[in-house]
């Protein structure tokens, strides 16, 4: 059996330096253009070995795709992209101290070694297509926003100059125009690719999800490996909790940790938010996580099911009101109770009177010294 000869390759703009094991005489150095000639002089260079070859090559940004792809098509060659934050870890563990494009490609070479070997299978040209639009179209949408602020604050002066508003103007028209066309030729890829419309279809069903959301989301996602858990797509977007504690004193409030894909994570965070104020059983959670973020306990005698399922049916209560619904007195007086709050009944004091859950969590002020309490006025 043929060993396998590790290569380590650091990426750059216009360069990118490589490190191929060698032996007992140590790694071989080289610098290639990041060109198509470079990428068949380095797949030359690795043909000299003749034996199976694994190119370890740190992501960054869209630069290393093109060398990435052209590896992939030679033959015993095998590509892994690694995450710049593990490579980056895997040499502050090793001492590294300096930082170089030949040092950074060697300790890359010693990651292709120890490390476990994960080999990267390209994607379909139709869905990179989609997740560059998808991205291209955030930059758009948040340039426009840029534009309208701009011609807001312009629009106070009161010595503005009309021709600096017609041309922001004419800018914000223009980019709405790139929007619509570049959706338009993006749902068009969606259209002829089975998986993309199938999941497609799926995805803006779901309310608070429109075609813009849909577009990013499925462009960040189809690109990943096929057998990736729930739990590893929670983690690619960085939307996994992350714990910081320390003995007895070090004990930080639990967030999301925010590593991983921001363009996957920003494309679902206005889909979230309307999910969370206009969705009954999302509302439930938003406000049972709020309280628990501020402290408070979940309720006299009530346990956290307790409160979030009294949550869940009151959010239930309101939207149904909402749509103009008429409602029992059975109902609404269920929601009440369950809430906390007296129910009212015949011959029963008035509900002022009677010391109900929420008046009997109200503490009296202390009065400081000296200081005299005003009688509240009317508003």
């Amino acid at each position: 059996m043929k060993t396998v000869v590790c290569c380590g390759v650091d990426m750059s703009a216009k360069t990118f330096d490589v490190a191929i094991d060698s032996g007992h005489k140590g790694p071989w150095f080289g610098v290639f253009d990041n060109t198509a000639a470079g990428h068949r002089k380095f797949i030359t260079r690795l043909r000299r070995r003749k034996r199976p070859v694994r190119v370890v090559i740190e992501a960054t940004g869209v630069y290393h795709l093109d060398l990435a792809l052209a590896l992939v098509e030679a033959d015993a060659i095998e590509v892994m992209i690694a995450n710049p934050k593990a490579t980056k870890g895997f040499g502050v563990a090793h001492m590294q101290r300096s930082k170089t494009d030949r040092m950074d490609a060697i300790s890359i070479l010693e990651f292709a070694r120890r490390m476990e070997f994960e080999a990267w299978t390209p994607p379909d040209a139709q869905i990179l297509d989609l997740r560059a639009m998808g991205r291209h179209l955030a930059s758009l949408a948040s340039m426009r926003a840029q534009e309208k602020n701009r011609l807001h604050a312009h629009q106070q002066v009161a010595t503005r100059t009309r021709v600096l508003a017609e041309a922001i103007e004419e800018h914000i028209a223009h980019i709405d125009m790139l929007i619509e066309e570049l959706e338009q030729h993006a749902l068009g890829i969606i259209a002829a690719h089975a998986k993309l419309k199938t999941a497609f279809d799926h995805v803006v069903s779901i309310k608070g999800i429109a075609n813009s959301s849909a577009i990013a989301i499925l462009g960040e996602l189809f690109v990943l490996p096929k057998d990736m858990s729930i739990r590893q797509w929670v983690a690619h977007a960085g939307l996994d909790p992350r714990t910081f504690e320390s003995g007895t004193s070090v004990r930080t409030r639990t967030r999301i940790s925010k590593v991983g894909n921001r363009n996957l994570r920003r494309a679902l965070f206005m889909p979230a938010l309307v999910a969370a104020h206009h969705e009954p059983p999302r509302q439930g959670l938003l406000r049972a996580s709020a309280r628990e973020r501020k402290g408070q306990a979940a309720g006299p005698g009530r346990s956290h099911a307790e409160t979030l399922e009294c949550d869940l049916r009151h959010a239930q209560t309101r939207s149904r009101l909402r749509s103009g619904e008429v409602l029992s007195r059975e109902c609404l007086t269920g929601d009440r109770a369950s809430n906390g709050l007296a129910v009212e009944q015949r011959g029963s004091p008035p509900s002022s009177a009677r010391p109900t859950a929420f008046n009997a969590r109200r503490l009296p002020r202390r009065r400081r010294p000296g200081v005299t309490r005003l009688a509240p006025t009317a508003c």
